[in-house]
């Protein structure tokens, strides 16, 4: 398995641990681990599509880690 897919997955499994977490009521949203699970995917899948060359998703990946950033922010200033 390459490199590239290997950050692939890891980044989808981030994002979708995150999301079963706060569903089922393991993970607040407001979390530094629910951001920074996000952010990791984000950034991971980020990298994996721009590779793949499939740009439209790494531009709503790089904006998915960024807005889990301005969240993590936000709750620090509370």
């Amino acid at each position: 398995m390459e490199l590239d897919m290997i950050v692939g997955l890891t980044g989808l499994a981030a994002l979708l641990l995150g999301y079963l977490f706060a569903l089922f009521g393991k993970m607040n949203q407001d979390s530094w681990s629910f951001n920074i699970l996000n952010i990791l995917g984000g950034l991971s899948l980020t990298y994996y599509t721009f590779k793949e060359e499939v740009y439209s998703f790494s531009v709503l990946l790089f904006a998915w880690a960024f807005v889990s950033i301005i969240n993590m922010v936000r709750g620090k200033e509370k």
